[in-house]
């Protein structure tokens, strides 16, 4: 979480925007997919919560950036379809 290298240089002048660059044959499981992922949020939350091997603090800062994907995933109503890039 919070790793250096995903955030570009300010010198870089880029933008940054993740996209799936998977197969385009399987994006009919995608939606089926994303389901399952979605349904494991609060399951995810509650691991990090009984995982005592990091601090309070570094929980609470996995959880909020779990909470904030998914809460931008909700707003987002993020659709899968295929781009070729």
């Amino acid at each position: 979480v919070n790793a250096p290298y995903v955030h570009p240089k300010v010198s870089d002048n880029i933008s940054v925007k993740r996209r799936y660059l998977g197969f385009k044959e399987n994006q009919h499981i995608l939606p089926e997919v994303m389901k399952v992922f979605l349904d494991k949020k609060e399951t995810l939350i509650q691991y990090i919560k009984d995982f005592k091997r990091i601090s309070g603090g570094e929980r609470r800062r996995c959880i909020n950036y779990i909470e904030d994907f998914y809460q931008k995933v909700a707003e987002n109503n993020l659709t899968f379809e295929y781009k070729e890039y």
